[in-house]
């Protein structure tokens, strides 16, 4: 494997290519901001070309030769620092970049409870690209507000579950990241994740992606990639059933006070009849801002989803001659677990590689849950 480093502007601009390197660090994950560190000294890189928010491109070349842009996304530098090596005059010079999913923390979303911009119904997918385009977009209410020039939104999907949300005030990337938690908890196979992805330089997209983000190769999928013990691509893996916190009957309050408040009764009745003691009763208040009938059993089929009983699964994929990261496989595929008995789909949602002299060490992680 090779690696090739381009460093530009944050409006796109070329700076520099970066052939030679000490130390190249990097881990990213799902709907989540990943990490870069990049290890160098003042005779290998040029310190005038250190600013904030430079942006970072890591191309990848496989063994069977394809290049590209490694998880689709750019690195923004967000912080360095020199040292010196006793009294030598060589510096070293560490770099931390944040992949653009760390531009969604930089803004709230702001706009007063009540008004279109924080509280809507709509799909889980479309809500989350509504809220992106609002705060960092043309469709912000204050100019200054927009990077609409540098971060595009995808068009609207309507995969995903729809439900009434409210956000007034709320930081951005946390309130998209609870969405996408609040789609896989109210059905079954409504996976939904989020990522900020390269277009051109100096412009991402902010994009969503429903049951799958990468290819399917899962147990249904035609396309099997199969990861297990038996042919050698599974390490470390964890397979943990808990019922310990399941709450199956969920009592939903609304408006009104004591024998006078409007109660719901939301139930899994599957989980009830698990067995003859196995009705877990809970309460949610969803008062307030849920004020429609509607809303307010939505927030309690949320409620359900979120503490039902999860039996989930996770380990690394280990390179093998056909289950190779970048030719058989990449990151955000579904794939096929094999393990203790079970066959579980697992999201291939976390890739950390380290690269130094010219060697690489991948840490290729993956995760599933059962219904």
């Amino acid at each position: 494997m090779s690696y090739n480093l381009i460093l530009r502007r944050a409006d796109g601009a070329l700076l520099t290519f970066i052939s030679t390197y000490e130390n190249l660090d990097f881990a990213y994950k799902e709907s989540s901001i990943g990490e870069c560190v990049l290890q160098t000294n003042s005779q290998l890189f040029d310190t005038a070309f250190l600013a904030k928010d430079n942006i970072l491109e890591i191309w990848r070349t496989t063994t069977s030769g394809a290049t590209y842009l490694e998880g689709e996304r750019v690195w923004y530098l967000v912080h360095w620092r020199f040292n010196q090596q006793g009294a030598s005059t060589i510096l070293g010079i560490q770099m931390i970049f944040t992949d653009a999913n760390s531009v969604l923390v930089r803004r709230i979303i702001a706009y007063a409870a009540e008004t279109a911009y924080a509280r809507k119904t709509a799909a889980y997918d479309d809500m989350m690209k509504a809220i992106v385009r609002e705060n960092f977009g043309a469709l912000a209410v204050v100019p200054a507000r927009s990077i609409a020039t540098y971060l595009q939104v995808q068009a609207n999907l309507s995969l995903a579950p729809s439900r009434t949300k409210d956000f007034a005030w709320e930081n951005v990337l946390d309130k998209i990241t609870e969405i996408g938690n609040a789609s896989f908890a109210t059905a079954a196979n409504s996976y939904l994740s989020f990522d900020t992805v390269y277009i051109a330089p100096g412009l991402n997209e902010f994009r969503t992606y429903f049951i799958c983000r990468g290819i399917d190769h899962g147990s249904t999928s035609g396309d099997i990639r199969e990861v297990s013990v038996a042919n050698g691509s599974l390490a470390n893996a964890v397979l943990d059933i808990d019922y310990s916190q399941v709450e199956n009957h969920i009592y939903v309050a609304g408006q009104g006070r004591e024998d006078a408040i409007e109660m719901y009764e939301i139930f899994d009745a599957v989980s009830e009849g698990a067995s003859v003691i196995n009705r877990c009763e809970g309460y949610v208040k969803a008062s307030g801002s849920f004020r429609l009938p509607g809303d307010i059993s939505s927030e309690g089929r949320t409620a359900l989803g979120e503490r039902r009983g999860r039996t989930a699964f996770d380990g690394n994929v280990v390179d093998t001659p056909g289950m190779q990261y970048g030719i058989n496989y990449g990151y955000g595929d579904i794939v096929m677990a094999v393990f203790a008995g079970y066959t579980i789909d697992c999201h291939i949602d976390t890739v950390h590689i380290t690269s130094a002299g010219g060697n690489e060490t991948l840490d290729i992680k993956l995760h599933g849950e059962m219904p």
